[in-house]
């Protein structure tokens, strides 16, 4: 039998987005009543609209790539869904954008610790530590929430291919 490790530092960053989203303020008010991590999008839309307005955090993948380097740069994908509640449809529009730009803003503003970019070698593709990628509106909402879904990868570093 082998012996293994297992740093798990995709959980860590999931848990360290989730915290900075619960963590963020405008002027000195919460903007998400309620942060969660779950399983899949529907898990999202089924458990998560109990306070608005709300967000949820959705583990798709993480990808590795040799680094010239000698280490191993890994891409961790998730979706962040961010839902709120208008009595109009103008008033859900501009609520949802509100927060999507919160969002973007304190992702960027506090990366996680274990995020580090890096480049796959000359002439590869340059992964930011995070990058938030075009929000994508969810086109069946149920009223009276309005719903988008924010693409986030967070680049980071291991040593090896058996270090995660």
């Amino acid at each position: 039998m082998t012996a293994i490790r297992v740093s798990n530092i995709d959980d860590a960053i999931l848990t360290a987005l989730k915290t900075t989203l619960e963590n963020a303020t405008i002027d000195g008010r919460k903007v998400f009543e309620r942060v969660a991590v779950v399983g899949s999008r529907d898990e999202a839309e089924a458990k998560c609209f109990t306070a608005s307005p709300t967000a949820a955090l959705v583990y798709e993948a993480t990808e590795t790539h040799d680094v010239p380097d000698q280490t191993v740069g890994c891409v961790l994908h998730a979706m962040v869904m961010v839902a709120a509640k208008g009595a109009t449809s103008t008033q859900q529009s501009r609520e949802l954008t509100r927060l999507i730009n919160a969002a973007r803003n304190v992702l960027h503003d506090a990366p996680p610790a274990d995020a580090n970019g890096f480049a796959e070698g000359p002439g590869g593709e340059y992964h930011p530590r995070i990058r938030v990628a075009r929000p994508q509106p969810d086109e069946n909402p149920t009223d009276p929430w309005a719903i988008a879904w924010l693409p986030v990868e967070v680049a980071y570093r291991t040593a090896t291919n058996s270090s995660h």
